[in-house]
C-alpha cells in the first residue's frame, strides 16, 4: 500500500515540475487579467472566491499559480478570496527588463497588486 502512494506523489511532483517549466505561449497578453507594476512589468493576476483576501505566492523558479489553483485552490475559494498571481518571469507574467527578481521587488509587486 505504501509503494502506490509513494509512486503517486512522485508522479504528481514530476508532472508539476515538467509543466511548471514551460513558458505559456500563444496567449494574447491583452486578453489576460494583468496589472502593471510600478516598474512597468505586466503581472498576471486572477481573483476568485469569497471572504477574506488571501494572496497566493507560488514557489519557483519558473512555477506558476495555475497548478495550485487546479490542485487545491478551488477548495479555499469557498471561504477565501484568493488572488492568484504569476511572479515576474513566471507563467503568464512578463519578465523584468532590468532582471530585478529580488525579495524587495516581490514585496513591491505584492503592494502593487494590493493597491490595484
Amino acid at each position: 500500500m505504501r509503494r502506490p502512494i509513494f509512486l503517486f506523489f512522485v508522479i504528481m511532483i514530476l508532472v508539476d515540475f515538467v509543466f511548471a517549466q514551460k513558458k505559456i505561449t500563444g496567449v494574447k497578453q491583452a486578453s489576460l487579467p494583468v496589472i502593471e507594476t510600478s516598474d512597468h512589468v505586466k503581472l498576471f493576476v486572477k481573483t476568485a472566491g469569497i471572504g477574506t483576501v488571501c494572496i497566493f505566492l507560488h514557489g519557483g523558479p519558473a512555477a506558476w499559480s495555475k497548478s495550485f489553483e487546479e490542485m487545491g485552490g478551488h477548495n479555499l475559494e469557498k471561504k477565501l478570496k484568493i488572488v492568484y498571481f504569476d511572479q515576474r518571469g513566471c507563467g503568464k507574467s512578463d519578465t523584468a527588463a532590468e532582471r530585478n527578481y529580488s525579495l524587495d521587488r516581490m514585496g513591491d509587486d505584492i503592494e502593487d497588486i494590493r493597491r490595484a
